[in-house]
C-alpha cells in the first residue's frame, strides 16, 4: 500500500504540538478520550468537516493493539493472530506465512465454492441464479460474507457507523451463552480514511487496496452485515508475504475509559440480536453453521496436534 494517498490530516492530539500530522503521528500518540457518545461523535464531526478530503470509516476494538514500535496496528485477525478459533471452538495455526499461503491459496477457495453450492441448492432461500453469480464472481464478496460468519480472510472490517463501532468497542458480544455485557476495560474507536469508493466493489491500484460493501455484496438474507453497515478492506493483490497495516489510513483513535458508562438513555448500543442475529432469523448464518464441520475438516493440516487424515478423507477431492 502507498503510505502518502491520505497526506496531512488536520486534527489535535494529545499533549502534540503539530496542527498537521500524518498517520504514523497519530497511531504512535495517546489516543483522544471520550466520555459519552455524544462526545465521540461531536469530535468526529470536527475532525471530518477539517478533513473533507477524506472518505471516513470507522472500527471498533476492546483492545488497542500495538506493533513492534509501539504504534497502535491495525491488522486482520488472519494476520494479527498466532491461531485462529474456528467457528466449531477448535484452533487453526496461521502464525506463518507459509501455513497462511496454504489457508489463502488451498483452503479458503474450497471453503467459498462449498458455501456458493449451498447457496444454490438451497431454494428456499429465494436468492436467483443471477444473484449467486455475482456473489461468486468475486473473491472479495465470498470472502466478505464468510467472514461475518467467523471463517477467517485476510480482509479487515470496518463500518460507516459511529453506532456499532462503539458498540464493539464497549460490549462483549462474543459470550457464550450470547449476552452481550460491557467491557471491564477501556474501548477504542478508530477513524480511517480510504479513497471516495466507485461501487459494491472498489479496487484502488495505486494505492492497492480494495473496499467491499457488504451491502451491496450480500443478499438481503444475511442479516448480520447489513445490521453492521459493514464494510471490508484488504490490499491488493491479496498476498501473505507482505503483510499490510492499516494504520497507514489511521486518521484518528478515541479512548472510551469506562464503558458502562459511556452510553445513555438518549443512545444505546446495538443489541445482540442486531449484531448476531440468530440463524432463523439469518438465513445465510444457518448455512454458514452448517459448514463447521466441513471447514474443520479441509483445516486438517493447520489444527495443532491434529492427526493428519489423507486427503480423501478430509475432503479435499471433492
Amino acid at each position: 500500500m502507498r503510505l502518502n494517498f491520505i497526506g496531512k490530516i488536520k486534527i489535535k492530539l494529545p499533549r502534540h504540538k503539530k496542527t498537521k500530522v500524518s498517520p504514523k503521528d497519530i497511531a504512535s500518540a495517546e489516543p483522544i478520550e471520550v466520555e459519552n457518545y455524544d462526545d465521540l461523535v461531536t469530535k468526529i464531526s470536527e475532525i471530518a468537516f477539517d478533513n473533507p478530503h477524506l472518505n471516513l470509516y470507522f472500527r471498533g476494538q476492546d483492545k488497542d493493539h500495538k506493533n513492534k514500535k509501539g504504534q497502535s496496528s491495525l491488522l486482520s485477525q488472519f494476520y494479527r493472530r498466532g491461531s485462529y478459533t474456528l467457528p466449531n471452538k477448535s484452533q487453526i495455526d496461521l502464525s506463518d506465512k507459509k501455513k497462511r499461503k496454504n489457508y489463502l491459496e488451498n483452503i479458503l477457495p474450497i471453503l467459498a465454492d462449498r458455501f456458493i453450492d449451498k447457496l444454490k441448492k438451497d431454494k428456499s432461500l429465494g436468492i436467483d441464479r443471477h444473484q449467486i453469480k455475482f456473489i461468486a464472481r468475486f473473491d472479495e464478496s465470498k470472502w466478505a460474507i464468510l467472514q461475518h460468519y467467523g471463517y477467517p480472510t485476510p480482509l479487515l472490517d470496518v463500518t460507516k457507523s459511529i453506532r456499532v463501532a462503539a458498540s464493539f468497542a464497549t460490549k462483549n458480544y462474543k459470550l457464550d451463552p450470547p449476552e452481550a455485557c460491557f467491557n471491564g476495560g477501556p474501548g477504542f474507536v478508530y477513524l480511517l480514511g480510504f479513497p471516495e469508493t466507485h461501487g459494491y466493489i472498489s479496487y484502488f491500484t495505486y494505492e492497492a487496496i480494495v473496499i467491499t460493501s457488504l451491502l451491496g455484496t450480500c443478499p438481503p438474507q444475511a442479516k448480520r452485515p447489513h445490521f453492521q453497515d459493514g464494510y471490508l478492506v484488504g490490499t491488493i493483490p491479496h498476498e501473505t508475504s507482505v503483510i499490510t497495516d492499516f494504520n497507514n489510513c489511521l486518521v484518528a483513535k478515541f479512548k472510551i475509559d469506562k464503558p458502562k458508562d459511556f452510553w445513555s438513555n438518549n443512545s444505546q448500543p446495538m443489541d445482540i440480536s442486531e449484531i448476531y442475529p440468530e440463524a432463523k432469523v439469518d438465513r445465510i448464518k444457518g448455512i454458514a453453521d452448517s459448514m463447521k464441520d466441513d471447514f474443520r475438516t479441509l483445516c486438517g493440516d493447520l489444527i495443532p496436534q491434529e492427526k493428519k487424515l489423507p486427503l480423501s478423507k478430509r475432503g479435499l477431492d471433492a
